[in-house]
């Protein structure tokens, strides 16, 4: 299982930036067939961060960074949030491509969500990828690691 290791300059930016990885999200294998059969150029990746939130139960994707890197909405769903009660989100077809390792996490249901707010985030690694992963936050070094 490969294994990605963050190390923050100090404990203090874990704390303020949360356990985020380098992540770009893009087309799934299946999308990027369908584009290149109709002869269509394949959107660009989307570079950013992803949280890892234990707090969420679906994996979701910034929506505005998702619709750059033209993932398909499949279909749509009803979210609650700390900020939000059963609104309906778009739901998208994508991957994650973890950067400093290449592990590729096919999200074939994210949510969609307006994460603009959270400088540079453009995907939550939610509870429904974090039940097949080993995740550790060691708070006194600034390090994460997460095995997928």
């Amino acid at each position: 299982m490969p294994i990605v290791n963050t190390r923050f300059r100090s404990s203090e930016l874990l704390v303020s930036k949360g356990p985020v990885i380098p992540v770009s999200i893009t087309l799934s294998d299946e999308s990027q067939r369908a584009y290149s059969n109709q002869g269509k150029e394949i959107p660009q990746v989307v570079s950013g961060l992803a949280l890892v939130d234990t707090g969420a139960s679906k994996t979701c994707f910034d929506e505005a960074s998702a619709i750059k890197a033209g993932l398909p909405v499949i279909d749509t769903a009803t979210m609650s949030s700390a900020s939000h009660t059963n609104h309906r989100v778009k739901v998208f077809m994508g991957k994650i491509v973890l950067d400093q390792s290449n592990i590729v996490i096919n999200v074939e249901n994210g949510l969609g969500a307006n994460l603009t707010a959270f400088d540079g985030i453009v995907a939550l690694i939610g509870r429904d990828l974090l039940r097949s992963a080993m995740f550790t936050y060691n708070g006194p070094d600034g390090l994460i690691s997460i095995a997928m």
